[in-house]
């Protein structure tokens, strides 16, 4: 297809007046679409929530979602230290995973306290977790890049690596979020 084959549709388009849209045309679509904090777009059934970004948080959810992070690495951890017991006595690799079940369980007792100190403080806390949350997610790309390093031998870890760094960082946004939150239902 070629211009030619469009040219009467073309020269319609060009010859057609100009309409000038009304003064409150863009409010107008904007409160149509539901813009304003309904949702990202619309569909036929309704706007699209995301319900992690939705609500209010109290200490208590703080707490839980602290907490559940806290579980996650401690479980994470014990697998990390008695699960490659067998797995890797011989592994050239073995000494960078070794290492990982200390961190973990870092990051489990981290998490919990955190926690604690949000149920018990509230808003005073925030500050102070909102700090070791960034650090943690630091700490995460740290830790995945060095255990990349000491395992670039083995063909298949590297992939977990990324895994456990996009994780690590996917969580560690999930409670900044909390945070957030938490802060906005407060203050």
């Amino acid at each position: 297809m070629s211009r030619e084959d469009y040219h009467d549709i073309i020269e319609l388009f060009e010859k057609a007046d100009p309409i000038e849209p009304p003064d409150d045309f863009t409010s107008d679509v904007l409160r149509k679409i539901g813009a304003g904090g309904e949702g990202f777009s619309r569909f036929p059934w309704g706007p699209i929530e995301w319900p992690f970004l939705r609500g209010d948080l109290s200490r208590i959810d703080c707490f839980l979602h602290f907490a559940m992070v806290g579980i996650f690495y401690f479980i994470l951890s014990l697998i990390l230290r008695f699960g490659f017991d067998n797995v890797l006595i011989n592994a050239d690799f073995a000494r960078g995973i070794e290492t990982q079940w200390t961190f973990t369980f870092l990051f489990a007792l981290t998490f919990i306290f955190l926690g604690v100190l949000l149920l018990k403080s509230g808003l005073r806390a925030v500050k102070v977790a909102e700090i070791a949350t960034v650090v943690y997610i630091g700490l995460v790309f740290a830790s995945g890049i060095a255990l990349n390093s000491l395992i670039i031998t083995v063909h298949f870890l590297p992939y977990v690596t990324v895994g456990f760094i996009v994780t690590g960082i996917a969580m560690g946004l999930f409670l900044v979020i909390t945070l957030v939150r938490y802060e906005r239902s407060s203050g």
